[in-house]
């Protein structure tokens, strides 16, 4: 029997605990997180407590999550689509703006887009 031991029981904690256990067969996975809230169930409510955290997935991460049957148990009303970017910096007077809509027919590296695909995924922490 394999045994692995994951360190972190945050979000790419977690989902390489998820792939583990579905790649390879037979084998124990131990999660060690010291926070008390890596206890609760995906999707279960956390409480009163309101937290700023959140994470920008990309079409890829997302994938990910599909694939391991974690994304479609995420609670829908704690993730929204990035369709457009607007990207800025002090040094430069000019902004970029990134549509997905425009960037529908066009391949940008490692970067593959279709209509009605999100540039990102803006998910809560808890």
């Amino acid at each position: 029997m394999n045994r692995i031991v994951v360190v972190g029981g945050g979000p790419v904690g977690l989902a390489f605990a998820i792939c583990a256990a579905q790649l390879i067969r037979n084998a124990e996975i131990i999660v060690l997180e010291r926070a008390p809230e890596a206890t609760r169930s995906i999707g279960e409510a956390a409480g009163q407590v309101f937290d700023h955290r959140v994470y920008a997935l990309s079409p890829q991460s997302v994938a990910l999550l599909e694939n391991s049957g974690v994304w479609s148990r995420l609670p829908s009303a704690r993730i929204t689509s990035v369709e457009e970017m607007c990207v800025s910096s002090d040094a430069d007077a000019a902004d970029v703006v990134v549509d997905v809509a425009e960037f529908a027919t066009h391949r940008l590296p490692s970067i593959h887009f279709s209509r009605g695909m999100a540039l990102a995924h803006i998910v809560e922490h808890r």
